[in-house]
C-alpha cells in the first residue's frame, strides 16, 4: 500500500509493471503528463497536489507513482456530482475493503453532494482522504487519466489495508458563535443576517486590530479560519475562508450549512506544531505500524512558512520511531470518518493514518 516511488524528473521514472497506477504530480509537471503516462504500461489515474511529503522532506517539484496490486487494490474515478446509486456502482463489491484512500477536487462546489453519496455507501469502511489542487488555490481541473484532466472529479483507491487514523488542528477560538443565515455549497453569504465578509472584517478589526480587504484577503484570513461545531463530539472542525466576493460573500474550502454555528479561530506557530506532535503520539499509542500516510493542509504550509518542516518533524518525534516511513501530500481539505459519526471534511488540519502491520 505504501510502496510509493517518488521521482524528480520524468526520465527517472522506473516502476514495477502493474495493470493500474495511481500518480500524484506537483503542478510543475502538468505539461509533461503525456510523457509520464508513456512511461507507464497500464491504466493511469492521478491528481495534481500542491506539494508531496516524503519522509521529512517537503517536495516542491516531483512525481509519485503507486503501482497497484491486482486483486488487492482497486482504483477508480467519478464525477463529484455522482448520485448515491452511481457511487454504489463505482465502488462495486466492498466486502474486501478495509480502507478507502480518497483524492478529490478540493475546491469543487459539489463537495457536499459527493460526501453525501459516499456516506450512503461507505458503511464501516475507514476513509482517509485529501482535497487536491494548486498552490494558489485557484479552481482548475486536477484529476487526470489517459484522456486528460477533469474538473469536479474524485479518485478513490480501495484497499485491504487497515489504518489507525487521527486528526488535530491546534487552532483556538477567539469569537463566536455566529449563526450561518445564508449559504450555498462552498459560498457563505450571511452571518447573523449580515453580509459574511462585513461580520468577519468587523470582528478582526475589533478583537485583533487587523484590517482585511478583498485584494489581500488570504494574506490575513490564513491566520483566522472559522470553526464549526455542527457535529457530535471531537474537535471543532475548521473551515478555511479563501476569498471575499464583491457581494459580501466568503468562499470557503469545502462548505458550511445554514444554521451552523461558526467560531472565528486563531493560530500560533508553536500551538500548531505542538498539535501535530500530540496527534502523532496519540495515534501511534494505538497503532502497530511503522508506515504512515500524512495529509497536512496547504494553508498550514502558508501560515507556518519555513517552520512547516518542524511540524513534519514533530510527527516523526511523536511516533517514537526514527525509522518511520511517511508519504503524503499537502492537502486542500482533509477527509475521514474514523473518529466521527460519518465522513467529515476538515480544513487546516493534520490528518495521519498509520498503516497497521506495515
Amino acid at each position: 500500500m505504501l510502496d510509493v516511488k517518488r521521482f524528480d524528473s520524468v526520465d527517472a521514472i522506473q516502476v514495477d509493471p502493474a495493470s493500474t497506477y495511481v500518480v500524484l504530480i506537483t503542478e510543475e509537471f502538468i505539461d509533461e503528463i503525456d510523457a509520464i503516462t508513456a512511461k507507464l504500461d497500464g491504466e493511469v489515474l492521478g491528481a495534481v497536489v500542491p506539494y508531496l511529503i516524503a519522509g521529512k522532506e517537503i517536495v516542491e517539484k516531483g512525481v509519485a507513482v503507486l503501482p497497484l496490486t491486482a486483486g488487492r487494490d482497486h482504483a477508480f474515478t467519478t464525477s463529484m456530482e455522482t448520485s448515491p446509486a452511481e457511487m454504489k456502482r463505482a465502488l462495486g463489491s466492498t466486502e474486501n475493503y478495509r480502507s478507502l484512500v480518497l483524492f478529490l477536487d478540493g475546491l469543487s462546489p459539489h463537495m457536499d453532494r459527493y460526501i453525501g453519496a459516499l456516506n450512503d455507501n461507505v458503511g464501516k469502511i475507514g476513509v482517509l482522504g485529501t482535497g487536491v489542487g494548486y498552490k494558489d488555490l485557484t479552481p482548475r481541473p486536477v484529476i487526470f487519466d489517459r484522456d486528460g484532466f477533469h474538473r469536479d472529479w474524485a479518485l478513490m483507491l480501495g484497499t485491504d489495508v487497515r489504518m489507525q487514523v487521527g486528526a488535530k488542528h491546534g487552532w483556538r477560538t477567539i469569537h463566536g458563535p455566529l449563526v450561518v443565515t445564508r449559504a450555498e455549497n462552498n459560498v457563505l453569504y450571511e452571518l447573523n443576517n449580515k453580509p459574511a465578509f462585513e461580520v468577519y472584517r468587523e470582528v478582526l478589526a475589533d478583537l485583533e486590530g487587523v484590517a482585511i480587504d478583498q485584494q489581500h484577503f488570504f494574506d490575513v484570513a490564513k491566520s483566522y479560519p472559522f470553526g464549526i461545531s455542527s457535529f457530535l463530539g471531537g474537535e471543532i472542525v475548521i473551515r478555511d475562508p479563501i476569498m471575499a466576493g464583491d457581494d459580501g460573500s466568503l468562499t470557503i474550502v469545502s462548505s458550511v450549512k445554514e444554521m451552523d454555528s461558526l467560531y472565528i479561530m486563531k493560530g500560533e506557530e508553536a500551538e500548531l506544531i505542538d498539535s501535530s506532535s500530540s496527534l502523532s503520539r496519540e495515534t501511534f499509542a494505538y497503532a502497530t505500524g511503522t508506515s504512515a500516510i500524512l495529509f497536512d493542509c496547504i494553508s498550514r504550509v502558508l501560515f507556518l512558512g519555513e517552520a512547516f518542516s518542524k511540524e513534519v518533524e514533530g510527527v516523526f518525534d511523536g511516533s517514537g520511531n526514527p525509522d518511520l516511513k511517511i508519504f503524503g501530500v499537502t492537502s486542500i481539505g482533509e477527509i475521514t470518518n474514523i473518529g466521527y459519526e460519518e465522513v467529515k471534511v476538515l480544513n487546516k488540519t493534520t490528518l495521519l493514518g498509520v498503516v497497521e502491520g506495515a
